[in-house]
């Protein structure tokens, strides 16, 4: 039976400063084949005919701190410029990845119009048909590039982890009887905090019922959890919303690994969310 694996990179996999990587030059090139690289090791060995995948990546911005340091201009201009200088770069990356088992790619930025506007989420519906049954991998990222007036005035797309619920909503809408797995990419799964506030076990498994429960997995997503925009608080609330809502049947919130090493739950540097 086939199923739907919606992968979610988070901005840190392309914080190139957090890689053990000696850059001699801050290369393009070079960038794009080492990142390319280890991104292959995750979907290698993929069943791709019965798998199908969509990806939400950050990660443009990432790259231009890196690459340009701190511009001047305030952060909102400046993450603007980041975006557009380097979101082609990121698009080259993925399709460097998917060419490698013979897969096309197609890029799709989301930005607030989205969220209230009928004709083009259903332009939208369509379109993730058409990629999806063509075996086409949907790249979708939030549209950081816009103006400065509209990233004022966002609403929903703070970050691609709201990018990400608001594509598996539209997914379930479009295939009603596909499962659909989602697969949250971070620099680890959640783990729970010693009497010290540091970071102590990994939470394996969460069953989305019990609302006090929720409170208390909340409640240890702080800023040692380090996920940037949203932190893993933002990772936590959009996995147990789509495995409550039924949108998804599993959520997954780990590090880089290859996901058929993930899909085998029994993995012990995952956080599985499921009923």
């Amino acid at each position: 039976m086939k199923r739907l694996i919606v992968t979610k990179f988070s901005s840190q996999y392309f914080n190139l400063e957090r890689h053990s990587i000696d850059w001699d030059e801050k290369s393009p090139d070079k960038i794009k084949i080492e990142i390319a690289n280890r991104l292959i090791q995750i979907f290698e060995w993929i069943d791709f005919e019965n798998n199908w995948l969509m990806v939400v990546s950050s990660g443009a911005v990432a790259l231009g701190r890196f690459l340009n340091g701190n511009l001047k201009e305030n952060s909102i201009i400046r993450n603007a410029i980041y975006a557009s200088l380097w979101q082609p770069v990121l698009m080259e990356i993925w399709k460097v990845v998917f060419n490698r088992f013979g897969l096309n790619v197609w890029q799709i930025l989301i930005d607030y119009t989205h969220e209230n506007d009928k004709s083009q989420i259903d332009h939208l519906e369509k379109l993730l048909f058409s990629l999806i049954n063509n075996k086409i991998v949907p790249i979708i990222n939030f549209n950081d590039s816009m103006s400065g007036i509209e990233l004022r005035n966002l609403s929903r797309f703070v970050d691609n982890d709201k990018t990400s619920e608001f594509i598996v909503n539209l997914l379930k809408d479009i295939f009603k009887n596909l499962e659909i797995i989602g697969i949250i990419y971070s620099d680890r799964p959640l783990q729970t905090l010693d009497k010290n506030g540091n970071l102590n076990w990994v939470i394996h498994k969460i069953v989305v019922e019990d609302e006090e429960y929720k409170n208390y997995i909340l409640s240890i997503c702080n800023w040692k959890s380090w996920c940037w925009t949203g932190w893993m608080k933002s990772k936590v609330e959009t996995a147990w919303r789509l495995v409550e809502d039924g949108k998804a049947s599993k959520i997954v919130i780990t590090w880089p690994q290859n996901i058929n090493e993930i899909l085998n739950w029994e993995n012990d540097n995952i956080t599985l969310f499921s009923k």
